[in-house]
C-alpha cells in the first residue's frame, strides 16, 4: 500500500503543477500589464496562449505513448514545463513571455491524460473513484488555490516567481516519477500512421474559435472578419468529425462519444470548467477592483473555496464508488449555481463573512463534481479505451476553461460599456460583474439535465455486483 500511495503522490504532483498555472497568473496580470506597458486585451494572452497550447498539444498523447511509451511521455512532460517555467520566470516582456508560456503548455498538456493513464494501469477499477479523489486535487486545488499563491508570491516577490514556484515542484516530481513510476506504462505498442489531417482540422477549430470569442468585444457583431473566422473554425469542426469518423487511427476516437453516460460526463466537465476558470477570472476583478482588497487579500478571501475542495474531493470519490456519480455530481451543480448567484449580489459594502459562505459552497460544489465525473467518464467506457477517455476529459476540462474565460470576459465588458454611459463608473462595474455571474449561473443550470444521464451505478465492486453495473452503464448508453 506504500508503494501505492507514492504513485498517487508522484502523480498528483505533476498535474498540480499543470493545473497551477492555469490560474496563478490571474492576480499577477494588474502588475505584468503595468510592467510591460500593453493593453489589457494583450495580457489576456498570457492566460489563452497557455491554455490554447494546452488543448493544441493533448490530442497528440494517445499516439506519442505508443511510440515512447507512457513513463518516458510523463518523465519528458515534466522537463518540458520545468523548463518553460523557468523562462517565463527570466521574461522581460510580453514578446518573451507568451511563447514561453506555450512551451510550459507543451508541456503540461500532457501531463493529465498521461497520469490519468498511468492511474488505470496502476490500479484495479474497485478502487477507481477513491484513487481519484485524491489524485484530483492536484487538478482542482490548483486552479483553486492558484490565486492565493499567486497574491501571495506577486505582493512580496514580485510576478516572476509565480513561475518560479514550479522549479523545486518540477525536479521533485521528476525524482519520485524515477523511483516510483518505472514500471508503468513503459511499454511501446506499434504506432499507427499519425492522423495529421484530422489533427490541424482540430487545432484550426481550436484556435479559430477561441480567436474568434475573444475579439467580439473589439470586433462587434458588425465585423465581417469575425463571422469569417467562425466559419472558417465550424468548418474545420465539420472536417474533422467528417474525416476521422471514417479512419481507423484518428487523432481523437469519436466512437466513444456513442456512449450517453461519456457524453453526459463530457458535458458536465466542460460546464464545471466554465465555473472554475471562469469565475476564477471575475473574482480578482470583483474583490480588487470593486471591493477595494489587496492582492493577497484576495488569495487569502479565495483559500476556503481551495479548503473545501480539498477536504470534500476524497469523501466525494468514496462515494461514488458505493453509490454511482449521478446525484453527488447534482448536489455539486446546485452548490456552484447557488454560490455563484450569491457572489453576484455582493458589493462593495459587503461583510467578510458574506464573501466567505459562497467561496465555501463553491469550493463544495466542485469537490464533489470532480471525483465523480472523472471516474464516471473513464468508466463508461472499455478499459483499452480509458487513455483516449482521459485524453478527451482533460481536453475538455480546458476548452471549457477557456471558452468560460473569454465569454464571460466579452460579456462583462459589454454590460461595462452598455452601463458606462450612464456615467456612473463604480456602479457600471458592479453590475457587470453581477451580470457575468449570473450568466456564469445559468450556464451551470444548463449541465443538470446532462448529470441526470450519468449512471447511478457505480462500476466497482464484487463480481455479483459488477454484472448488475455494468448493465447499469448498458441501460445509460441505450
Amino acid at each position: 500500500m506504500r508503494n501505492k500511495a507514492w504513485i498517487i503522490i508522484s502523480l498528483m504532483l505533476g498535474t498540480f503543477m499543470a493545473s497551477l498555472d492555469s490560474s496563478i497568473v490571474n492576480v499577477s496580470l494588474p502588475i505584468m500589464q503595468k510592467q510591460f506597458k500593453v493593453a489589457l486585451d494583450d495580457i489576456q494572452w498570457v492566460i489563452t496562449a497557455y491554455m490554447l497550447a494546452f488543448c493544441v498539444f493533448m490530442p497528440l498523447t494517445n499516439w506519442l505513448k505508443s511510440k515512447i511509451g507512457l513513463y518516458k511521455m510523463y518523465l519528458i512532460s515534466i522537463v518540458v514545463f520545468t523548463v518553460g517555467s523557468l523562462l517565463c520566470g527570466l521574461s522581460g516582456g510580453l514578446t518573451t513571455l507568451v511563447p514561453a508560456r506555450i512551451l510550459q503548455a507543451m508541456g503540461g498538456g500532457a501531463l493529465t491524460p498521461v497520469a490519468l493513464s498511468m492511474l488505470s494501469l496502476a490500479f484495479d477499477e474497485k478502487e477507481r473513484g477513491t484513487v481519484m479523489g485524491w489524485w484530483g486535487l492536484g487538478v482542482v486545488v490548483g486552479p483553486a488555490l492558484g490565486p492565493t499563491l499567486g497574491g501571495f508570491l506577486t505582493q512580496y516577490f514580485g510576478w516572476p516567481y509565480i513561475f518560479f514556484v514550479n522549479l523545486p515542484f518540477g525536479v521533485l516530481a521528476f525524482l519520485l516519477a524515477m523511483k516510483y513510476l518505472k514500471k508503468i506504462g513503459d511499454t511501446r505498442d506499434n504506432a499507427p500512421p499519425f492522423d495529421l489531417s484530422g489533427y490541424l482540422f482540430f487545432i484550426v477549430f481550436i484556435i479559430l474559435f477561441q480567436y474568434s470569442v475573444a475579439r467580439i468585444e473589439k470586433a462587434g457583431f458588425s465585423s465581417v472578419m469575425l463571422y469569417v473566422t467562425f466559419a472558417v473554425s465550424l468548418l474545420c469542426l465539420f472536417g474533422f468529425i467528417k474525416t476521422d469518423i471514417k479512419k481507423s487511427n484518428p487523432v481523437l476516437d469519436l466512437s466513444l462519444f456513442k456512449s450517453k453516460a461519456f457524453v453526459a460526463g463530457i458535458l458536465v466537465t466542460v460546464v464545471r470548467s466554465v465555473a472554475l476558470f471562469g469565475g476564477l477570472f471575475l473574482l480578482p476583478f470583483m474583490l480588487q477592483g470593486l471591493m477595494g482588497y489587496s492582492e493577497l487579500q484576495t488569495g487569502l478571501l479565495l483559500l476556503p473555496a481551495s479548503a473545501a475542495v480539498a477536504a470534500l474531493m476524497p469523501v466525494a470519490g468514496k462515494w461514488a464508488d458505493k453509490h454511482g456519480a449521478r446525484y453527488i455530481s447534482i448536489a455539486g451543480l446546485v452548490l456552484l449555481i447557488i454560490s455563484t448567484i450569491q457572489l453576484a449580489f455582493l458589493d462593495k459594502n459587503s461583510s467578510v463573512i458574506s464573501i466567505i459562505i459562497p467561496m465555501v459552497l463553491r469550493g463544495a460544489g466542485l469537490g464533489f463534481l470532480f471525483s465523480p465525473v472523472s471516474s464516471a467518464v473513464i468508466g463508461a467506457v472499455p478499459k483499452e479505451h480509458s487513455a483516449t477517455a482521459s485524453s478527451y476529459y482533460s481536453l475538455f476540462m480546458q476548452i471549457g476553461g477557456s471558452i468560460g474565460i473569454s465569454v464571460l470576459a466579452v460579456f462583462y465588458q459589454y454590460l461595462l460599456h452598455h452601463y458606462s454611459r450612464q456615467g456612473n463608473s463604480p456602479e457600471a462595474v458592479h453590475l457587470a460583474l453581477k451580470g457575468g455571474f449570473l450568466l456564469s449561473a445559468a450556464i451551470i443550470v444548463i449541465a443538470i439535465w446532462p448529470a441526470f444521464k450519468i449512471p447511478t451505478q457505480a462500476l466497482a465492486g464484487t463480481q455479483p455486483e459488477k454484472a448488475k453495473n455494468r448493465q447499469a452503464f448498458k441501460d445509460a448508453n441505450v
